[in-house]
């Protein structure tokens, strides 16, 4: 695939037509119950949904794998990037998730809810800053965005509202370009969209950012967000996801080396292969992703260890392989009510299920040098032009490794 840019009046017009239709169609999508579109279509497949899955589980065959790309706000370098992704794997059917947040939340939870909640991030935060000058330990402990005293969401005729409205249209304009370069591969979404395909979401605290002051549920609960993507990609090609597997990547996530000989060495190594925090398993209670979890995770997926209750296990969702089976699991847990950060609680679900969980070789990862970046693994932080630099010089010398993060 490769994605042009144009410069000539008649095809920018072109482009801004494409563009204001696309986001026509998306408001009419939204306005409307994702329930509804997919209860029609559900008539339609339910038999061959049916037959599809019997045949499937008799003969133990399956299709092709998927891989979506997650993002939300695109560079252009990004878009490349989804480019030699997409050239990459010609055997594998590859689709871009884009999350398109929300002004306003959908949370049920309650103003009141929200000041408890943050109030014992707060704490929670104190807590490990006294830990770490105890032990002469420096970790960053990272609360949800927004989440300080005195950083509450405005109403409309605040200047917040403009900052919020300001970063949707450069959202906006961000996935105009990447439905431009890869048209039906792309499939939004937004957090309507999660909570009406998963109602028990709206029990779960939303993120909100202090940057652009917008909510999100994708920011935390990737699972959520990749069970409807699935939907979506159902309802469109019109049968069910029969691969043999799910591959999940994040935009920021460069590879140095080829993206077929990487997903090949790891597809179908384990029922979910990351990269396992060495950190876990790890209390529950020391997880600043503690707050965002649902009461069916708290209460059913806490496993033991070492004669204590309350641990979880840990990993990096830069990029992570579900196998068919887990995935499938993973979606009956979702539906049922179990919802927790997925950093946290995508590798919890699946070993207190008892399924295979491996780890992708640090060596794969550029972190010696500091250019794979994430808690447990390194901190070492370069600027993104180092971080450019970094992955031609990889390129140049042959040498195939995951850089993160790639934003620029």
């Amino acid at each position: 695939h490769t994605h042009a840019h144009t410069h000539t009046h008649t095809q920018q017009k072109g482009a801004f037509m494409r563009g204001f239709m696309y986001w026509h169609w998306l408001h009419l999508l939204l306005a409307s119950s994702i329930g509804a579109t997919w209860s029609g279509n559900a008539a339609m497949m339910s038999g061959k949904v049916l037959m599809e899955e019997a045949r499937v589980e008799e003969h133990g065959q399956c299709g092709k794998e998927l891989v979506i790309i997650r993002t939300v706000k695109p560079t252009g370098a990004m878009i490349d990037r989804m480019g030699r992704i997409i050239s990459d794997l010609p055997g594998r059917e590859v689709i871009i998730s884009a999350n398109l947040p929300s002004i306003g939340t959908t949370s049920a939870e309650t103003p009141q809810e929200r000041k408890a909640r943050q109030e014992k991030q707060v704490a929670y935060r104190e807590r490990r800053r006294a830990l770490e000058e105890e032990h002469h330990d420096p970790k960053p402990v990272l609360l949800e965005s927004g989440s300080h005293r005195g950083h509450t969401h405005r109403k409309s005729n605040s200047p917040y509202m403009q900052v919020a409205n300001d970063a949707i249209d450069a959202i906006k304009e961000a996935q105009d370009r990447l439905v431009d370069a890869f048209g039906e591969r792309v499939y939004l979404y937004n957090d309507s969209m999660l909570v009406e395909a998963l109602p028990s979401l709206r029990k779960v605290p939303q993120h909100w950012d202090v940057t652009s002051h917008l909510w999100s549920y994708g920011y935390n609960f990737h699972d959520e967000a990749i069970y409807v993507a699935v939907k979506q990609f159902e309802t469109r090609t019109g049968r069910i996801f029969d691969g043999c597997g799910l591959w999940v990547i994040e935009d920021d996530l460069e590879y140095s080396g080829n993206w077929r000989e990487i997903l090949d060495k790891y597809s179908g190594k384990g029922d979910l292969v990351s990269l396992v925090s060495p950190e876990c398993p790890c209390q529950f209670t020391d997880m600043r992703w503690q707050f965002f979890t649902s009461k069916m995770f708290q209460s059913n997926f806490q496993f033991q260890s070492a004669g204590d209750l309350g641990f979880v296990m840990k990993h990096s969702e830069h990029i992570v392989y579900y196998s068919r089976n887990f995935l499938r699991l993973l979606h009956r847990e979702l539906e049922n009510g179990v919802h927790a950060h997925s950093e946290m609680g995508t590798p919890t679900i699946c070993r207190v299920n008892g399924c295979k969980m491996e780890s992708i070789n640090l060596e794969e990862y550029d972190y010696a040098d500091g250019y794979y970046t994430w808690p447990g693994v390194t901190r070492d932080e370069h600027s993104q032009k180092e971080f450019q630099a970094r992955v031609e010089a990889l390129r140049a010398n042959h040498t195939s490794r995951f850089v993160h993060p790639c934003k620029y």
